[in-house]
């Protein structure tokens, strides 16, 4: 764990899609249904391949300045991508049920205590690609209830565009200095920081920084970020 906090922020926003959900482990049963007799792809490289096309789908969404696109927007177009792109067949059916999978991820098992108890201490808040409906959904599964949710539908620009962190600042006090982000990405810190946010990062991975920006907070699981945001 790597702790530089100097002054304890008073709000808190969460990404959600790596910070708090675990995409990989809920979408895995219905990529290994969709894959059941096909050779040549397992899960694992469907999966990374279908989520770096829709992160970068959101990059030229962002990039082109012309009309925003929905994340599940962005989601269908990057499966479709990615079916092709391993040549496999599927139906209509399947294709909406894997996207739907996006609104109904399950979190990760320490992450539901310890954002009640960080609640308890400060203001929170969602900040993440998602569309609102699709947070807001995400939010109801985990039963806790949130002072804002801010996506990329609601900022138009998905991360690290600076305006879904200013998005963020401006929703919670106007002071980018007293909220601290944690991110899912090193990317989605560096974003935080460019705007004047405190950045924490859980690295369950163990990756490496791909920017040179310090960090504020850096930890391998959401218990340990609750343990070092309560001292």
């Amino acid at each position: 764990m790597i702790v530089k906090i100097q002054a304890a922020p008073r709000h808190i926003t969460f990404d959600v899609f790596a910070a708090l959900f675990d995409w990989e482990g809920s979408l895995t049963p219905g990529v290994a249904d969709l894959l059941k007799g096909q050779k040549g792809v397992d899960v694992a490289t469907f999966l990374q391949v279908w989520r770096r096309t829709q992160l970068e789908y959101t990059y030229v969404t962002t990039l082109l300045g012309q009309e925003f696109l929905k994340f599940e927007t962005l989601t269908r177009r990057a499966l479709e991508y990615t079916l092709k792109f391993f040549h496999v067949i599927s139906n209509e059916d399947t294709v909406k049920g894997l996207v739907d999978g996006w609104s109904m991820l399950n979190a990760f098992p320490d992450v539901r205590e310890g954002l009640l108890q960080l609640k308890n201490r400060y203001v929170i808040g969602l900040l993440s690609n998602g569309d609102q409906a699709m947070l807001s959904r995400l939010a109801n599964r985990l039963g806790v209830e949130f002072h804002t949710i801010v996506s990329a539908e609601r900022a138009g620009a998905y991360k690290p565009h600076p305006r879904i962190y200013r998005e963020a600042v401006k929703l919670m006090g106007n002071d980018p200095s007293q909220i601290l982000h944690v991110a899912g990405s090193g990317r989605d810190a560096i974003g935080a920081k460019a705007v004047g946010m405190k950045a924490a990062w859980i690295n369950r991975k163990g990756l490496p920084m791909d920017w040179d920006i310090p960090l504020d907070l850096e930890v391998k699981s959401f218990r340990e970020l609750t343990s070092a945001l309560q001292q």
